[in-house]
């Protein structure tokens, strides 16, 4: 209904916060992949029952923002906040959430066939400073046990920028790396990621 209001970050922090409400998920362990992760990151101190999270394809950004040290150069990035999308772009822009040189896993085409094209565009235009929040405050005063996934070959996170953070309560210390992977671990390398993902919430619960 509203989508210059709803396709932004402080909008997709009400949909969530109103979708734990409604289905009672409060005391949970909360994954955010991605722009996801800068969600989950955005909306933790409003998830004050959480057990821990999980974030993965998500630098946390400083403010003022330095997207140079966050992600690779890339040329696909304009095209994820383009309204329309040729199919070439599309799978231009598919590419970039894999490691290089292998085929693209159908459910990332579909998503961005998918995506309202208006989403792409507003979530752009409300990436201003007023709307943003660091998120490198923010995980340095969590206060709940996290981990960060990170994807070997990821085309569009810098893996070195993760060095620079301090996070007290970060799970063994370290940064998982996913071998075998890009941006999406998930589908690259399902394996692995989830025996990563069930042996921090063994610890958890």
């Amino acid at each position: 209904a509203e989508p210059e209001k709803t396709y932004s970050v402080p909008g997709f922090i009400s949909v969530l916060l109103e979708f734990v409400d409604k289905l009672n998920l409060h005391d949970t362990v909360f994954v955010g992949h991605s722009l996801g992760g800068h969600i989950i990151l955005d909306a933790s101190a409003r998830l004050l029952s959480a057990k821990a999270f999980v974030i993965f394809g998500t630098p946390p950004i400083n403010i003022p923002p330095d997207m140079g040290k966050y992600f690779l150069p890339n040329p696909v990035f304009p095209l994820a906040y383009k309204p329309d999308l040729t199919n070439d772009e599309i799978k231009n822009l598919a590419s970039a959430f894999v490691k290089k040189n292998i085929e693209i896993p159908d459910i990332i085409i579909n998503d961005i066939k998918r995506t309202h094209k208006k989403m792409r565009a507003y979530l752009g235009a409300s990436m201003t400073p007023e709307n943003m929040t660091n998120e490198v405050e923010i995980i340095e005063n969590i206060g709940k046990p996290i981990t960060i996934f990170h994807g070997a070959d990821d085309q569009l996170v810098n893996g070195e920028y993760f060095k620079e953070l301090n996070i007290p309560t970060l799970w063994d210390n370290e940064i998982k790396i996913i071998s075998d992977s890009g941006h999406c671990p998930q589908l690259e390398n399902p394996k692995e990621f989830n025996l990563k993902l069930n042996a921090f919430l063994d610890q958890i619960f």
